[in-house]
């Protein structure tokens, strides 16, 4: 901690503000720099917009899920032959794919060919929250 401490304080001391994703983080900041440094700090907010519900109500799917652009530049093949190592130790989890794009093609001649099953395909979605939910 001490390490990062001096890092942020080096920061701050430039800075006119510190932007973090979460107030508690933002607090954890403000403690290691001190008060005596100029920044301001600034919390972002979580976007995800769906509901948080208790775990405890929720039985969870055994899935693995990808949710993004199919393209070239995010690899997505990389993932699908990390499931071809995965999926014969783990017979009940399903590869879940929400998403499009220019890769999606050679992803799906790929699972054809290495004969890899529990890979699904969903493509776009307008509501992914229930993925995540599960």
């Amino acid at each position: 901690m001490k390490y990062y401490g001096e890092k942020y304080k080096y920061l701050a001391s430039y800075s006119d503000a510190i932007v973090t994703l979460s107030d508690k983080c933002s607090m954890m900041v403000e403690k290691m720099i001190e008060s005596q440094h100029k920044a301001r700090f600034y919390t972002i907010p979580n976007p995800n917009s769906y509901n948080v519900v208790s775990d405890s109500l929720l039985i969870k799917e055994k899935m693995i899920l990808y949710v993004g652009r199919l393209s070239l530049e995010k690899n997505p093949l990389r993932l699908i032959k990390i499931w071809e190592q995965l999926y014969i130790a783990y017979p009940d989890w399903r590869l879940v794919i929400v998403g499009d794009g220019e890769e999606k093609q050679r992803m799906k001649d790929f699972v054809k060919e290495k004969g890899l099953v529990n890979v699904i395909f969903e493509g776009t979605q307008s509501d992914v929250a229930k993925y995540y939910a599960k």
